[in-house]
């Protein structure tokens, strides 16, 4: 049985459950905690149905919501996962849902890394085209001044 408290894989998807992300190839997303929550229920409890009041219970315990709460999560990992064609979260109508692939732990850890997205590359770009910009104006206007 695979440790849910530990980074898994679901196919091609990685999870890493307490930073609440799923990387799959080079892309990267962040879930709100209650989404990972929902997604962890589910694959705890993939051996059955899980309704939608189990998951109000159980993730909005004391919270006053409406069962688009959970509803709207599950959306949520089903464009995480482009599950359109209920792969991974299977729906029971009326009923509930269930998650149909098995977990695998990941054999080894990733490598230490810094993931940067297009926005931190592209700011990275415009500091080092500033800096250029600043040092050239500095050596023109040095050379202009002898």
């Amino acid at each position: 049985m695979t440790d849910l408290t530990k980074p898994f894989q679901l196919n091609q998807f990685v999870i890493y459950p307490q930073n609440d992300q799923i990387f799959y190839k080079q892309t990267h997303h962040k879930l709100e905690p209650k989404v990972m929550q929902v997604l962890m229920t589910l694959i705890r409890n993939r051996n059955r149905v899980v309704s939608v009041e189990e998951l109000l219970d159980e993730i909005w315990e004391g919270l006053v919501v409406t069962p688009k709460s959970a509803q709207r999560s599950i959306s949520v990992l089903r464009k995480v996962f482009a599950d359109d064609k209920e792969t991974y979260i299977k729906t029971f109508s009326k009923r509930g849902y269930q998650f149909v692939i098995e977990p695998v732990p990941l054999e080894m850890n990733p490598p230490n890394f810094v993931m940067l997205s297009v926005r931190h590359v592209a700011l990275l770009a415009l500091l080092f085209l500033t800096l250029f910009m600043v040092s050239a104006w500095g050596i023109i206007h040095a050379l202009s001044c002898e």
